[in-house]
């Protein structure tokens, strides 16, 4: 039995990565989960700590828990890397590792400027339960 197995966390989540000037875009993500979201999956929104107020409203429409990327300072960079901009590869990063918050098991990251178009749940996502 893992670690998280033992925690009895959710088996798969929704992760949404967003900033500000895409917050129009994850409100139209945020309701299409709302219509969509067949088995109520957790979904958690994580953008930069100065723009959490501007989100609240938007994680309210699909019952998300908003989360500031602050949580993961200690990857982050403030300098292009191969000279791909840092906000991207911060995306990336935040992705990546939000395992490490262990909140869930498995989780399916989706990019705000995505809309969800017709009923899902865990069986679409996972091959099996594990």
């Amino acid at each position: 039995m893992s670690e998280l197995t033992a925690r009895n966390l959710p088996n798969l989540g929704i992760l949404i990565k967003s900033y500000r000037d895409d917050l129009d875009r994850a409100d139209e993500l945020c309701r299409s989960l709302k219509k969509f979201n067949s088995d109520n999956l957790p979904i958690w929104i994580i953008v930069p700590e100065q723009d959490l107020t501007e989100f609240a409203p938007c994680a309210q429409v699909c019952d998300a828990t908003l989360l500031s990327e602050s949580l993961f300072t200690h990857h982050l960079t403030d300098v292009p890397v191969s000279g791909i901009r840092p906000g991207y590869i911060n995306q990336e990063i935040i992705k990546l590792a939000f395992w490490e918050l262990g909140l869930v098991e498995n989780y399916l990251p989706i990019d705000s400027d995505a809309v969800i178009l017709r009923p899902f749940g865990a069986r679409d996502l996972m091959f099996d339960s594990g």
